[in-house]
């Protein structure tokens, strides 16, 4: 009877074991299961908050700040162009202009776009301002009136009629006539053309090559202040007595025979 009741009291002990095994791997097995169902690729996160949080300081950089011209003619316009990027929900663009014709003299605009300046009066300087801290700045020059006249949206003029007002008779009587030049050099006239240029200079160019090329004419300035347009140009002073798309006709006063004034007329004609 003893060996049967110690072969009872090591079955319970066993079994106690086995329990206590058992209950360890359940256990287990249970964190396993838990661990892995977080990490399921299936499974939806949840939601805490959508809204991004807010940048405290603005960013942005300028990627392009340009104008189609750098020069215009009195009273033309042009086109500015702009594009900001790398920004944030705090950038703000401003467009700066000096001087400025009214007030302000800066306007906030969108990150990238275009805009007309306006037919202008005098040269501007165009700043983009990012508040990042960036800025770019731009001129944009614009001829004086009497520059852009001449320069006439690129035209080349050839002269048609050169004439002098002079003393002369005229069924016996002497009086003063516009006489023309042109016919005793035609050829050389007709193969004349003179350029006008918004920044000041000039050039005249001989087509035929019969005649020797003019010297080089250099610049010419515009004389303000006097009744009708006027303009210093090779040595002389020349008033433009009328010009349109087509015409523009110039006198100018000179010594003949070294003593007598005499005052000359050019008419051109424009050929493009």
């Amino acid at each position: 009877m003893p060996a049967v009741k110690q072969v009872f009291k090591d079955l319970r002990g066993k079994v106690y074991l086995s329990l206590k095994a058992g209950i360890f791997i359940g256990a287990g097995l249970l964190a396993m299961q838990m661990i892995g169902c977080t990490k399921s690729p299936d499974a939806t996160p949840v939601v805490i908050d959508s809204i991004p949080p807010v940048p405290n300081t603005p960013t942005g950089i300028i990627k392009d700040f340009s104008i189609d011209d750098t020069l215009i003619g009195y009273r033309r316009s042009s086109l500015i162009r702009w594009n900001v990027i790398g920004t944030n929900i705090k950038t703000k663009v401003y467009l700066i202009v000096s001087p400025a014709a009214v007030k302000p003299d800066s306007i906030q605009v969108p990150l990238y776009g275009t805009i007309h300046t306006g037919a202008l009066l005098e040269s501007k300087t165009y700043s983009l301002y990012v508040n990042s801290g960036r800025q770019v700045t731009r001129t944009l020059k614009v001829a004086d009136s009497i520059a852009t006249l001449l320069w006439n949206d690129g035209k080349r003029w050839r002269p048609v009629d050169v004439l002098s007002y002079e003393l002369v008779i005229i069924q016996g009587v002497q009086q003063k006539a516009w006489v023309s030049y042109y016919t005793l050099k035609a050829d050389q006239y007709q193969n004349e053309r003179v350029n006008f240029y918004l920044d000041g200079n000039s050039k005249e160019t001989q087509l035929s090559g019969n005649y020797p090329q003019p010297k080089p004419s250099g610049k010419f300035y515009s004389i303000p202040g006097l009744p009708l347009p006027s303009f210093s140009w090779k040595g002389r002073l020349y008033t433009i007595d009328t010009v349109d798309s087509k015409n523009l006709v110039v006198r100018f006063d000179s010594l003949q025979n070294g003593s007598i004034n005499t005052t000359n007329r050019i008419k051109y004609a424009s050929e493009f």
